[in-house]
């Protein structure tokens, strides 16, 4: 058995350590959290997807898909004082009737239908622009024969 010697069990000097150079109470002070958000009930415009078995909140039908018609759904995230709660599902134009409780869904454009026709007066403020290109185009083929 190996017995210690005094040059095997000496200690090393401890390093001494370089003051530093920032005041403590500053870099504390410095590194501040940022405010928690707080969320907020929400609406989305989506595509029904096929294998979706949800009731609209509103009429109580099924939002079913549709391979030959694209139709939309309104996907609402609901929170309680900043906490998650619930997803309500309603058909887009269930949502229109509904009074859009939780907002109008900024992500995609609906679909044509009777809760997004165009107005009377824009379908014929359409219809006299393409009738005065029409006449205009015939004005020009007449001058060029």
């Amino acid at each position: 058995m190996a017995t210690k010697t005094a040059a095997s069990t000496k200690k090393k000097p401890a390093a001494k350590k370089k003051p530093s150079t920032k005041p403590k109470a500053a870099a504390k002070s410095a590194a501040k959290k940022p405010a928690k958000k707080t969320w907020k009930s929400r609406a989305a415009l989506r595509l029904v997807e096929a294998g979706s078995a949800v009731e609209c909140l509103h009429c109580g039908e099924r939002v079913k898909f549709q391979a030959k018609l694209r139709n939309m759904q309104v996907i609402c995230n609901i929170y309680t004082k900043g906490v998650w709660e619930r997803v309500d599902h309603y058909h887009s134009e269930c949502y229109d009737l509904a009074d859009q409780p939780y907002g109008v869904p900024p992500d995609m454009t609906r679909p044509p239908g009777p809760a997004s026709a165009p107005s009377k007066a824009a379908t014929e403020k359409v219809a006299a622009e393409k009738a005065a290109a029409a006449k205009a185009g015939s004005a020009k083929k007449k001058k060029k024969s």
